[in-house]
């Protein structure tokens, strides 16, 4: 459960620093930013899995303009070739799972290891003076979108 919370954690931190770069000066159009970034996260290929997140939850990758007009380029025997796939698509979403399913297993191992390597104890004591890192905020702007 850690796990999952960890990496909405991230994501979160990820469309946040997004948003930082998008928004316009008064922060007001951050809400029509949200739906390109989501298309770019979900069409992505992913680093761990090797596969982009829309082709793992539907068995295919999604349909972009650029695939819409390559397309109508292509032959009407290619078009009839899509009875066999979806007969086979239940097949290619098993396959699909457990290779994705084997690579995070692998890529956790992997994250486990390089973060064990650089992890740091401080050894703080109760009491003990600290840096504090406080950033200046402008008002009347969300902090959470401010460059810091």
């Amino acid at each position: 459960m850690v796990e999952i919370v960890d990496l909405v954690e991230r994501f979160n931190r990820t469309i946040e620093n997004f948003l930082k770069t998008a928004v316009n000066e008064k922060q007001t159009n951050w809400e029509t930013c949200i739906p390109p970034f989501l298309l770019v996260c979900r069409s992505a290929v992913h680093e761990s899995t090797r596969k982009t997140p829309v082709s793992v939850v539907f068995g295919a990758e999604p349909r972009l303009s650029i695939g819409l007009i390559c397309d109508q380029m292509r032959s009407t025997k290619e078009r009839r070739r899509r009875g066999y796939y979806l007969s086979h698509l239940k097949d290619r979403l098993r396959l699909t799972h457990a290779e994705v399913r084997q690579r995070m297993t692998l890529e956790s191992d992997r994250m486990k290891t390089r973060y064990d390597s650089r992890a740091n104890t401080f050894g703080f004591q109760v009491g003990e003076k600290v840096w504090l890192y406080n950033p200046k905020r402008t008002k009347g702007k969300s902090p959470k979108l401010q460059k810091s």
